[in-house]
C-alpha cells in the first residue's frame, strides 16, 4: 500500500514540475520578446530624435544665414547709395543673384527698389487706369476699378460706401491707404485672377509718385515707360529683399524684408516689414546646381571692405 502511494505522489510531483517548467518557458519567451520590442522602440525613438535634432540644427543654420544676408545686402545697398565704392552694383530690378555660402550652403538674393513699381497709395486715378489697361488688356471696367481704388484710399468712417456710377460697394473700411496689396481683393470687381495679375508691379511702400523704368522688373519696363514721366531724383529709397537659403539636404528657408535705405552712416537702413518664407514658397524658385556651383561667394558680392 505504501508503494502505491509513493508512486502516485511521484507522478503528481512530476506533473507539477512539467507545468512549472512550461510556465517558466512561456514567461522567458514573453520577457525576451518584450525586451526585443523595447529595444526596437528605443532605437527608433533615438534615431528619430537624432534626425529631428539634426534637422533643427540645419534649419537654425539656414535661418541664421538668411538673417545675416538681410543685414549684408542692406549695408551694401546703403554703401552704394553713399557712392563710397566703385565695385559691382547690386541689381535693384528684382533680378535674382545666385551665390555660395560656407559648408555647401547656397543662397538666392533679389533686390527690388520700390521706385521701379507703381505705388498704389500715391498713384493718381488716371495713372491707375492706364496701369490696369496695360496689365489687364481687354478688361472693360479698368477705369471703374481705378476709381474704386482711389475711393478706398480716402479717409472716412468704417461704413463708408465706395461707389462708381450706379454700382455701390458697402461695408469696406476706408483708412486712407492700403496697408498691404492683399487689401486690393476688397475692391468690387477684383476677382482672385485679376488680383494676382494686378499686384505684380504694385507696391504700398515708398514715397515715389512716378515709376523709374531703370529700376522696374524687366517684364514691366516697357509698360513703365508708358506710365511714368520720369523717376525719382532721390538717391535713397525703399527696397524689398527676397532671400532663399538652401542646402543639398533639402533644408530651405527664406526671408522677405522691406528696408528703408537711409543716408546716415551709423544707421544705414531701417526695417519696415519682415516675414518668413514657407518651404513651399521657397521651392518655387528654380535653382540649377550647375549655376550654383559656378556662382560667386556671397561675401564677395555683398561685403564691403
Amino acid at each position: 500500500m505504501k508503494r502505491n502511494l509513493q508512486s502516485k505522489n511521484t507522478r503528481l510531483c512530476n506533473a507539477y514540475d512539467e507545468r512549472d517548467a512550461g510556465y517558466a518557458l512561456v514567461s522567458a519567451i514573453w520577457f525576451i520578446g518584450f525586451l526585443a520590442t523595447a529595444a526596437v522602440l528605443l532605437s527608433t525613438i533615438t534615431r528619430f530624435s537624432i534626425q529631428s535634432t539634426g534637422f533643427a540644427v540645419e534649419n537654425a543654420k539656414a535661418r541664421a544665414y538668411a538673417d545675416g544676408l538681410v543685414d549684408l545686402v542692406g549695408l551694401a545697398a546703403a554703401t552704394e547709395n553713399r557712392a563710397r565704392t566703385a565695385g559691382q552694383k547690386i541689381p535693384r530690378n528684382g533680378t535674382a543673384i545666385d551665390c555660395q555660402l560656407p559648408a555647401g550652403w547656397t543662397a538666392q538674393v533679389s533686390v527690388q527698389d520700390q521706385r521701379g513699381l507703381l505705388n498704389v497709395n500715391l498713384a493718381t486715378q488716371s495713372t491707375l487706369t492706364k496701369y490696369l489697361e496695360l496689365v489687364l488688356p481687354g478688361q472693360p471696367n479698368a477705369s471703374e476699378i481705378a476709381a474704386r481704388i482711389v475711393e478706398f484710399r480716402k479717409a472716412g468712417s468704417a461704413g463708408s460706401q465706395l461707389s462708381s456710377g450706379t454700382s455701390t460697394q458697402t461695408g469696406l473700411r476706408s483708412s486712407g491707404r492700403f496697408r498691404s496689396l492683399d487689401e486690393l481683393d476688397q475692391i468690387k470687381g477684383m476677382t482672385p485672377d485679376l488680383h494676382s495679375k494686378v499686384i505684380r508691379f504694385l507696391t504700398v511702400h515708398g514715397r515715389n509718385t512716378s515709376i523709374d523704368p531703370d529700376l522696374s522688373p524687366v517684364e514691366f519696363q516697357d509698360m513703365a515707360q508708358q506710365i511714368s514721366l520720369g523717376g525719382s531724383a532721390s538717391a535713397t529709397g525703399i527696397v524689398e529683399l527676397d532671400i532663399i537659403v538652401s542646402h543639398a539636404t533639402g533644408v530651405t528657408t527664406g526671408r522677405t524684408a522691406v528696408l528703408d535705405i537711409l543716408p546716415h552712416p551709423r544707421r544705414p537702413f531701417t526695417i519696415l516689414a519682415w516675414s518668413d518664407w514657407s518651404q513651399a514658397k521657397a521651392k518655387t524658385f528654380d535653382q540649377e546646381q550647375s549655376n550654383i556651383n559656378n556662382a560667386p561667394r556671397c561675401e564677395t558680392l555683398f561685403v564691403t571692405r
